[in-house]
């Protein structure tokens, strides 16, 4: 009984399978315009996908590397958190810097190195937040790109002069080549 059951679902599954496929019987002259339509839109919206995936994989190369210094009162030093090794090649698009307690009478600057040297060899564009303010950004670089095992270090050479800066937090954003 067990192999009739069976035997009668396979033949049932392999009907199915063998017989239920739709077919085109339409030939004429009077379909192919609503064909060609129906290809032409599909085709617009490859296109859009075409440029939209050319978007999307600019920010999945997006990088970012974060450098938290999480003290109650910064300090000036080189070399503030150690090194941070990058496994790709690319370019630095911008460096943003934050603190949670602003710094006054002075402004923060940050420096940031690649292989130990500084991307700024113009030191006035070097990130700086500004007295009173808790953010800042940069991005024009004198070396933005790197290779892979190449690798980062912070300096902090101002940190306000009334009241110093607190809670520093270094994002570079990178692209990935």
């Amino acid at each position: 009984m067990r192999k009739v059951i069976l035997a009668v679902l396979f033949l049932g599954l392999t009907f199915n399978f063998c017989y239920a496929q739709e077919q085109i019987i339409d030939y004429s002259e009077n379909s192919l315009p609503i064909l060609n339509n129906e290809l032409r839109s599909k085709d617009v919206q490859i296109n859009n996908l075409s440029g939209n995936l050319a978007s999307t994989t600019t920010v999945a190369r997006t990088k970012y590397i974060y450098f938290v210094i999480p003290d109650d009162t910064l300090t000036t030093g080189a070399d503030k958190i150690g090194r941070i090794y990058v496994n790709f090649a690319g370019t630095i698009q911008a460096v943003h810097a934050s603190v949670k307690t602003a710094p006054t009478g002075a402004d923060i600057i940050v420096d940031l190195n690649l292989n130990g040297s500084t991307i700024w060899s113009t030191q006035a564009n070097r990130v700086t937040i500004a007295a009173t303010a808790n953010t800042g950004i940069q991005t024009s670089f004198n070396t933005a790109t790197f290779a892979s095992g190449d690798y980062f270090t912070i300096d902090i050479d101002q940190i306000g002069s009334t009241i110093a800066g607190a809670k520093l937090v270094v994002r570079l954003k990178l692209l990935q080549s």
